[in-house]
């Protein structure tokens, strides 16, 4: 295929992830059901009012433990959807998520809240009110906002709520947002939580209004406390994530430092060490020739060694040429070496010979030879490489 004139493999590239990004954005306004997690970024997400609340100057933290954490200084904001209504009986509770249970808990026995219901169809609803704005006024301070209103049809039924004895924070026709008195406890509840996600809570007066409300049950010093179980996300920590934030970051250490370790001992630094093989004489030589013989049986082939080292020696005393024949060669020889010499020559010839036959032969040859040679002062014939 050829590339198109113009265009670099960078260019397509850039357009791939410009087409993925167009794609994951229209996936986005195309959310289907609610998720108000302040890890999402979707624009029913929660990642904008979390950096909200940690700007003005709240120490804030993420609880998604079916019981959460939660301390006496501590602000719970848990977004909920729809539930049944129940009570204190047994059977209705089983029906109530535990995180739930644990927040009423952790209410009635002195803690506070921020409530947040929302309905889980959030496609329909964020569209139905990207234009519609209520008009809502702060009973203490008479002051007047606008704010996303949201259908106000949700009802926070895990909690006990007098509405008899409820203290509107920001009404409209309505309560818009509400405290209760739940045990021992606060609890501020909205009548929807959808002004407080990422597609409306930068909208209109939502950011300040949402703030104030939490400013009502939020004492300086508190710590916010998202619950996210509340809604369904759930995520039980590791052992290194329950101990601290520093423990899992040095975790993350050693692992990175056993793999440079590893990686370092498998891989030699700086200059080789240099090493002096010992020197081998001839001696080393002629035993690991000897012993390979030996360890392959091979009689044919010493035999053939004695015999050619032979001939050269004699050849070399009688001063005969190399192309002289054998039988020149066997007349100025004496009788019992000639046939020694021919016995060891036809037994190269077979096909197998045990090495105690062939040690023989080869002695009984270098025994003549060397009566032969003795007294004209010859060379003496090397010993042959064939052991016993």
């Amino acid at each position: 295929m050829k590339r198109i004139a113009g265009f670099s493999p960078f260019v397509w590239a850039a357009l791939g992830l410009l087409v993925l990004s167009a794609c994951l954005i229209a996936l986005g306004r195309r959310e289907s059901e609610a998720f108000p997690a302040t890890d999402s970024f979707y624009p029913s997400g929660t990642a904008a009012l979390h950096d909200l609340i940690a700007r003005q100057g709240f120490q804030v933290a993420v609880d998604r433990r079916p019981n959460p954490r939660l301390g006496k200084n501590d602000v719970a904001i848990a977004f909920v959807f729809e539930q049944t209504t129940w009570s204190l009986t047994e059977e209705e509770t089983q029906s109530v998520p535990p995180a739930n249970r644990n927040l009423r808990k952790f209410i009635e026995g002195g803690g506070r809240a921020l409530v947040l219901p929302i309905e889980k169809g959030f496609h329909d609803v964020s569209r139905q009110m990207l234009e519609a704005s209520v008009e809502v006024r702060n009973t203490r301070g008479n002051l007047k906002r606008k704010v996303t209103p949201g259908t106000g049809s949700i009802i926070a039924d895990f909690l006990p709520l007098d509405e008899s004895k409820a203290v509107p924070v920001w009404v409209a026709q309505e309560p818009f947002l509400s405290a209760y008195r739940v045990g021992k406890g606060t609890a501020v509840v909205a009548s929807d939580g959808l002004f407080a996600t990422n597609r409306f809570v930068d909208k209109l007066d939502n950011a300040e209004v949402l703030l104030s409300a939490l400013r009502a049950v939020a004492e300086p010093g508190s710590r916010i406390v998202f619950t996210e179980a509340t809604f369904g996300y759930v995520r039980s920590p590791g052992f290194f994530e329950s101990v601290g934030k520093w423990a899992e970051a040095a975790w993350f250490q050693c692992l990175f430092l056993f793999g440079v370790i590893v990686y370092t001992l498998g891989r030699r630094f700086g200059l080789p060490d240099e090493t002096r093989p010992r020197q081998r004489g001839t001696r080393e030589l002629l035993d690991a020739v000897s012993d390979t013989y030996l360890r392959a049986r091979a009689s044919q082939a010493a035999m053939g060694s004695a015999l050619q080292r032979a001939d050269m020696d004699l050849r070399t005393v009688l001063k005969l040429p190399r192309d002289a024949s054998r039988g020149e060669r066997d007349r100025l020889l004496p009788e019992s070496l000639s046939r020694a010499l021919a016995r060891l020559e036809a037994a190269t010839h077979e096909k197998k010979v045990h090495p105690k036959d062939a040690l023989e032969l080869i002695q009984n040859v270098q025994q003549e030879l060397d009566d032969f040679l003795g007294p004209r002062s010859a060379p003496v014939a090397r010993k042959p490489a064939l052991k016993a």
